[in-house]
Order: structure tokens, then sequence, then C-alpha cells
């Protein structure tokens, strides 16, 4: 539930902000933008609560966003925010591998706008072998700090447990140009243990 609310909250605030710095003509732009990241936000919520009720044995259900959604994600990040991604949906990777791609690189971005605003960020999805590769890079910020958003402190954790679900890893640390790195390497076939 962190990884997504997160996400949310963050564009808000972050949109918001420049709703507060321009309240001109991009005004406009600005609320219908806070309007539908509020909506999506609420949507998830609901999605989340409903998963809280299922019985404990009911599985996890395989709904929610995969590959297909990762352009708009990418988009909606910003105009530093460049992405390579030959792997979207092509096919081969089962819908919980999915899920956890799209939730690595949201957690990803969700960070570089807490802590890096403005930080030119590399998106790179690649099927090797078995295995599908999300990886996340930013760079060095860009101007002046965020808003000081709130942190949980569990969104990488939350993301190495899921990888690990799956039968695979999660590897993050700082890079050698001062940014970070989030690399998460998801099995396309049957969880490994």
């Amino acid at each position: 539930m962190h990884d997504t609310v997160a996400h949310h909250i963050s564009l808000i605030a972050v949109r918001s902000g420049a709703l507060e710095v321009t309240a001109r003509t991009d005004a406009w732009a600005a609320a219908g933008a806070v309007r539908e990241l509020s909506r999506d936000a609420l949507d998830e919520l609901r999605r989340m609560v409903g998963l809280l009720r299922l019985p404990v044995d009911a599985g996890q259900p395989e709904d929610g966003p995969g590959l297909a959604d990762l352009p708009a994600l990418l988009t909606a990040a910003g105009p530093r925010v460049r992405g390579d991604l030959p792997a979207v949906d092509d096919g081969t990777c089962p819908a919980p591998v999915q899920h956890a791609a799209y939730r690595t690189v949201q957690e990803a971005l969700t960070n570089v706008r807490k802590h890096t605003p403005g930080a030119a960020t590399d998106v790179v999805l690649r099927i090797v072998g078995d295995d599908l590769l999300v990886a996340v890079r930013n760079g060095l910020a860009d101007g002046a700090p965020g808003p000081g958003l709130p942190s949980g402190g569990h969104g990488l954790t939350v993301l190495r447990e899921r990888a690990t679900q799956l039968g695979g890893t999660l590897l993050t640390g700082p890079g050698p140009d001062g940014g970070f790195l989030v690399r998460a390497v998801l099995p396309l076939g049957e969880a490994r243990r």
C-alpha cells in the first residue's frame, strides 16, 4: 500500500507546489492534473482496502498496473525522465512480474522526486535470458530541494521483499556520479527458491 499511496500523494504535492508558483494560465492545467492524481490515489486506496478484506488464503489478485502502464508513468514523472522500454508488454511477462516491475519503477521515481528533485533519470527494462531486468538510475538534483515530503522509509524494503517473493533480487545504492541506482532482476518463469 505504501508504494502506491506515496507515489500518488507525492505527485499531488509536486503539482500543487507548481500551482502555487505559477497560478496564472497554467493554473487550469495544474488543477486538472491534481484532480486526476487525487482520483488515481483514491482508486488505489479502494483497491488496497479490498485486498485487505480478502481472506488470507485467497491468494494475490493479478490485476493492477503492469508493463503497458509504464510509458504513462514515465510521462507523468516529467521531461527529465527517459525510458528505454523494449520489453514493455511483449507478452512474455507474467502478471505478478509485470506488477512488480511497475511498482519498482514507481517507487524509484517517487524517491527521485523526494530526494533529488529534477534529477535526470533513466529507466531501462530488458529481458535477459529468463529474467526481466528493471533499472532506474538518477543523477544529482537539479535545483532547489523538494517540498520535504514525508517518508515511511519502507519503500525499498517492500520492493526487495516483492522481488524475493518472485525468486528475484533487488539491489540499491549510490552511483559513481553521486546519483542512485535501483536494479531488480525478476524471473519470468516459475519462482526460483
